[in-house]
């Protein structure tokens, strides 16, 4: 009969132990499951900066660059966790055809705002910090000539 109250008593020590190693790693799993998604929102935020700066960079006014930055973002498919993707700014500066080596002309600067919903939400920490927020920006030369004026 002792050898089956000793069993019990290392079993139920075994359970404790193993409750009490659960209630550490479930948090520190949880939270590298936040960090991953924060991870892989910083990096899809600068591909869809850059592709929207890209596409601006193809134009030759700010007006189409503008137009052409929105449809590269709309063009970009909504995953789970990204709640809002957003244009901030275009900045387009046309090459100057008379001094084409001035760097403060010929680029597209692309400013865009993306809001990140978190898988699993921080306990004591208010429902607003569980949605991060990321700006992010992209320059680019401009590629596109404007058409020469009229003689």
């Amino acid at each position: 009969m002792s050898w089956r109250s000793g069993s019990r008593r290392e079993s139920g020590q075994q359970l404790a132990e193993m409750m009490g190693g659960l209630l550490v790693l479930i948090p520190i799993v949880l939270f590298l499951l936040d960090m991953s998604v924060v991870v892989l929102s910083n990096q899809l935020a600068d591909k869809y900066a850059k592709a929207a700066a890209r596409a601006a960079a193809n134009q030759t006014n700010a007006t189409d660059a503008k137009t052409a930055a929105d449809n590269a973002l709309k063009s970009f498919a909504k995953s789970g966790f990204v709640q809002d993707l957003t244009l901030k700014t275009c900045d387009y500066t046309a090459i100057d055809r008379d001094n084409p080596n001035d760097p403060t002309k010929g680029k597209v600067v692309v400013q865009l705002k993306m809001d990140v919903k978190l898988p699993v939400p921080i306990p004591f920490v208010p429902t607003a910090n569980s949605t991060p927020t990321f700006v992010t920006q992209a320059v680019e030369p401009v590629v596109a000539l404007p058409p020469l004026p009229a003689p």
